[in-house]
This record gives structure tokens, sequence and C-alpha cells, in this order.
């Protein structure tokens, strides 16, 4: 048989309800002594015949770790899911940014210092901060389990070079030098998911120039 019950019911020694392995259910009388502070016991036993007698051997079982579990495990699951939510938002009005500083930037008619005093500046902060955003996103997902990648074929050294104009103004304004040097032996077309791996480099190096305050960051692409 197997009953769950609470520890102030057991401290009030009155019959508890038990359900044996046919369903059939019956109520019997626990007495016990000191027992540790628990939300809930599991109470499983055996009925057996001793010294021509029917007695019930039970053991108690601590399982209120169990509703802990499952309750940080239903938070977790909530709090990955409001992450994922909150950050999916966010894209939408950075996105709709990014698109009208693109398309600013691609306007023939706007002369190039404004673009670089007025367009450039916020363009770059915006792509940044999207990338932040999509960090967020892809942390939420991999707690979740549905993390996937997309690989496909693309060109790696313009997007080396995309990736230094993002940080330029960034290390002239620390007075900084930014060195890109791609050996021969690295191939002109690379299979990666595309987005993450210029994640990778948005990270290293805004972490270099973070934490770099003088003389020059240099990246060495080899293969």
């Amino acid at each position: 048989f197997h009953a769950s019950i609470e520890e102030e019911e057991l401290n009030k020694n009155e019959p508890i309800e038990i359900t044996n392995e046919d369903g059939n259910s019956r109520k019997i009388l626990l007495r016990s002594g000191p027992m540790k502070k628990v939300t809930v016991y599991e109470i499983r036993g055996k009925v057996v015949a001793f010294n021509g007698k029917l007695a019930a051997l039970i053991t108690f079982n601590d399982v209120s770790h169990m509703a802990e579990l499952a309750s940080l495990r239903s938070n977790n699951n909530y709090k990955n899911n409001l992450l994922a939510s909150v950050s999916h938002e966010l894209k939408t009005p950075i996105n709709q940014c990014l698109s009208i500083l693109s398309t600013a930037d691609a306007d023939q008619e706007v002369s190039l210092s404004v673009k670089e005093k007025y367009i450039r500046p916020p363009l770059i902060a915006t792509m940044l901060q999207s990338y932040i955003v999509q960090d967020i996103m892809d942390f939420s997902q991999i707690l979740l389990g549905n993390l996937k990648l997309n690989f496909h074929s693309f060109e790696l050294r313009p997007r080396m070079f995309d990736m230094l104009n993002l940080f330029k103004q960034q290390a002239e304004f620390k007075k900084l030098t930014l060195d890109l040097h791609i050996n021969d032996n690295v191939p002109k077309i690379v299979i990666f998911d595309e987005t993450k791996f210029f994640q990778i480099l948005i990270n290293l190096v805004s972490n270099a120039l973070k934490f770099t305050t003088n003389g020059s960051i240099k990246i060495l692409v080899s293969a």
C-alpha cells in the first residue's frame, strides 16, 4: 500500500487513509516519535505475517524536495519564456531603427559628412544593440533546449571587415588601433551559422576594446 501525508497530519496521531495495489482503501492509525520537519512524506508499506499475526511494514520517504524541484523547474521555464518573449519584442523596434538608418545611409542625396556625423554612429550603435539582444534570445533558447544553428556557406573576409567597421569609431575614441590579418590558407568560403559567427566576433572584439586602455588590438585569422 502507499499514501502521502503531511507531517502535521502525522503528528495528530489520527487514522490516515491508505490504498493497496487493488485500489481498495482503508484507514489505519500510525504512531510516530519525533520526525524531521518536512512538508510531505510518502508512505509505502506491506502487510506481512509476524508471529502468527498480521503486521504492517512501513517506510517513510521525504518527498518534499521533489515538490521543490518541480516548483523550481516550473519557475525557470517561466523565466526563460519571459526572457525569450521580452527579447523578441525588443527586436521589433531595433529592426525598424536599423531599416530607417540603413536606408538613410544608402541614400546618395545625403552628404558623406552628414552620414558620418548623424547617421552612421546611431546605425552602428543600433547594430551592436541588436546583437546583444540576439545573445539574450540565444541564451534563453539554450536554457529551453531550443537553440538551432543555421549552417550555410558565406564569404569570410567581407564579414571580418564588416566587424571592423562596427568598432572603428570606438577604437578611434580610445586612441586604439584595430589590426586584422587573414592568413592565405584561410578559405574564401566557409560553412557555418553566419549570424552566430558574427556574434562571436562581436563579443570577442567588444571585450578586447573594453579591457584595452592603450596600444592596439590584433585579430589574426588562420586555418
